[in-house]
């Protein structure tokens, strides 16, 4: 057992909304853990980090009795010509700077923010990872659906072809720190890798697994669910680590799945909970009223409703 738990996150939040995120994940580790003195949270950021939403993430910390570290990170400029930049953020790339900041740690859990953890989080950072560098959950998605989604005229796909059943998730990610520096150049290393293939379609996902391409353990799927492909025979949603991971639907954007409500329960209870009228508003602008009800109808009475919907507002069209 170790004596520290070390546990890395991003935050990037032009609109200044990054850090609530990463508040209730952090939170959600927080209430599950069975001994929070251990936890020592390390927050990668650059200058959009509004002082406000960094001394709310310290009072959370302090009155919980863990620590926390923030480290302001440069991009190199030519990282942001990746293609994928747009579809995800250059804050997912702020994690090829955990070795070189991080200098005196040896093993580290990084973390992105749109995660619940729902179990005490030591389980998954004492898995041993001695004789390599990661160990990660396999993306099943990912290497099924990318190489058939992109056109092989990409550069990308000329020289790299690893999407296998080996490829993971990089949301969830256990690192051997004193064997990465070991062998790689970390930071420098995905950044070259990126400057070679600026079209690869999961940006640091992509460095990171062609890094760690034989040099990884694929762990239990309970440490990294993905919402969105849940198998609700399999997982128990109150022993595992639930990932909101599809870049389109996050639940504070838009109702993604039944799970959504897990979000909305431990944002309620967090430091970042507001009062009821703010937080019902907060809801509906992912939510909208009309669709309340109709979610979870079955198909037949979706097309009911909207059909019903579409005559009527014909008629009011008619008579004007």
């Amino acid at each position: 057992m170790l004596d520290e738990i070390n546990i890395v996150t991003s935050i990037w939040e032009p609109d200044g909304k990054y850090s609530m995120y990463a508040g209730v994940m952090i939170y959600s580790i927080l209430i599950n853990s069975h001994n929070k003195s251990k936890l020592h949270f390390h927050v990668l950021h650059d200058n959009t980090l509004r002082n406000v939403n960094k001394n709310k993430l310290i009072e959370m910390i302090d009155d919980n009795n863990a620590k926390i570290t923030f480290y302001k990170v440069d991009l190199p400029a030519k990282l942001l010509n990746c293609k994928a930049i747009a579809e995800f953020s250059p804050g997912t790339l702020f994690r090829f700077f955990i070795e070189k900041e991080l200098k005196t740690i040896e093993r580290v859990l990084y973390l992105d923010c749109d995660i619940i953890c729902r179990m005490d989080i030591s389980e998954l950072y004492n898995i041993d990872i001695s004789d390599c560098s990661i160990a990660a959950v396999r993306d099943t998605l990912s290497h099924a659906i990318v190489p058939n989604r992109l056109p092989r005229k990409y550069k990308f796909y000329k020289d790299k072809d690893y999407y296998t059943d080996k490829y993971f998730n990089a949301g969830v990610m256990l690192m051997n720190l004193a064997k990465i520096r070991e062998k790689y150049d970390f930071l420098n290393d995905n950044i070259a890798f990126l400057t070679k293939y600026p079209d690869a379609p999961l940006l640091d996902q992509d460095a990171l697994n062609s890094m760690f391409l034989e040099d990884k353990k694929i762990i239990d799927g309970k440490y990294n669910v993905f919402v969105n492909h849940l198998n609700d025979d399999k997982t128990d949603i109150n022993n595992c680590i639930l990932h909101f991971n599809n870049p389109y639907n996050k639940p504070w954007k838009v109702k993604t799945s039944r799970l959504d409500i897990i979000f909305w329960q431990y944002l309620a209870a967090s430091p970042w909970g507001m009062e009821k009228n703010k937080f019902v508003e907060m809801i509906w602008d992912v939510n909208p009223v009309l669709e309340n009800g109709m979610a979870d109808q079955l198909v037949l009475s979706r097309k009911k409703f909207i059909i019903a919907f579409a005559k009527r507002m014909l008629k009011m069209w008619r008579r004007e």
